[in-house]
């Protein structure tokens, strides 16, 4: 469907960032999530623990600093794929200590960007968190976010982000895929992206295909009226997050090709219904939203 832009001019604040849009909306679905980061003490700061508190995220772990709170602004285009301005903050602070050494235990995956890749402590921050939770069994969860406008160039990004392409799930876009890999045949870039043990490439409106013990598949997304794009990758990531954890806990070994399958087209229904909404969090699906959508659509296996 042709999407729909907000009026010109107009301007909306919303609560957003991936990790707090995917906690929230592992929450929203029903699930139990916890953040870890940094916000400034400032009106934004609090507005964020707020809105992550009132769907259900533990927000424990998040340090206030006297940095402002990071900020992104967002424009959307006329194709509804939105631009993205950063202005970094408070995120960038979290340091190696900030890190609860019994979170990533008590998990049953780590998820993780791209972002604080950018910045030192934030990178060394996410290093230590990944090997608390390879040290306690936890598998880990990664979507680049790959924006390049923050970057010096594409192959920094490639050597630094490097660590994120070993995770154990790995969800990147369908442009990512190309930009990461140097493939412009998304099914090469699914083979070329090769560490993780489960890898999944979203193509927008097209779904998603996907690779899961040397088998492959694709999910469709069902038609909606696009509102705007923002949040549907964290929607998507949450949703896949979710049933993976439900289904499998912390061993990946017991997800079937099944398992898989549901859970990504799961995944493309609660990324589609995020385009229905203008925000990140204000657009995240509940669980009911998505089985009365799957039920629209055809029945899922999931409850089975």
């Amino acid at each position: 469907m042709p999407a729909i832009s907000p009026p010109p001019g107009s301007s909306f604040r919303y609560p957003g960032g991936a990790p707090g849009n995917v906690a929230a909306g592992v929450a929203r679905l029903g699930g139990r999530a916890a953040l870890v980061s940094a916000v400034g003490d400032d009106p934004f700061g609090d507005s964020l623990l707020a809105t992550l508190r009132g769907h259900g995220v533990e927000t424990g772990a998040v340090r206030r600093v006297t940095d402002r709170t990071s900020l992104a602004f967002v424009a959307p285009s006329i194709d509804g794929i939105p631009d993205f301005l950063f202005y970094r903050g408070a995120d960038a602070t979290l340091r190696p200590g900030d890190i609860p050494d019994v979170l990533p235990g008590r998990a049953s995956i780590l998820y993780v960007t791209s972002m604080p890749f950018l910045d030192s402590p934030a990178r060394e921050a996410t290093l230590h968190a990944i090997d608390l939770a390879r040290a306690a069994g936890t598998p880990i969860a990664a979507d680049p976010n790959l924006r390049l406008s923050s970057w010096p160039d594409l192959a920094t990004a490639r050597r630094v982000i490097a660590p994120l392409l070993e995770a154990d799930i790995l969800k990147v876009s369908e442009d990512e895929a190309r930009l990461l890999t140097g493939e412009e045949d998304v099914r090469r870039s699914l083979e070329a992206l090769s560490a993780p043990p489960l890898v999944v490439i979203t193509q927008g409106e097209r779904g998603a295909i996907w690779r899961f013990r040397g088998e492959t598949g694709s999910a469709p997304s069902p038609r909606v009226e696009v509102i705007e794009t923002t949040g549907a990758g964290d929607a998507f990531m949450a949703a896949l997050l979710f049933c993976i954890a439900r289904r499998a806990g912390t061993d990946l070994s017991r997800l079937s090709l099944g398992d898989v399958a549901d859970a990504v087209r799961i995944a493309c229904t609660a990324g589609a219904l995020a385009c229905t909404r203008l925000g990140a969090m204000p657009a995240l699906p509940t669980w009911q939203e998505v089985e009365a959508s799957l039920q629209g659509g055809g029945a899922s296996a999931w409850d089975r």
